[in-house]
């Protein structure tokens, strides 16, 4: 079985949830005066439907899997 990393994760989840409509996920490190963190979101046709920070890029990823299930529950 393939290992798969935590960005694919949240892509898998967020095409499965939207279907055929163009799905990007993105990250960044954000560096700040408080230290650094990583924010992740998801954008489906262009419109950022999920974010989350962390200060672990993979805890991010995490975290942004729970927004994004929130997002289209609600």
């Amino acid at each position: 079985m393939k290992n798969v990393g935590s960005k694919s994760k949240v892509q898998n989840l967020a095409r499965l949830l939207c279907g055929d409509r163009p799905v990007e996920v993105r990250g960044t490190r954000i560096r700040g005066k408080g230290g650094d963190e990583f924010l992740s979101e998801v954008a489906v046709d262009g419109r950022v439907v999920a974010r989350a920070r962390h200060r672990n890029w993979k805890m991010s990823y995490k975290i942004l899997t729970v927004e994004l299930s929130k997002a289209f529950i609600a």
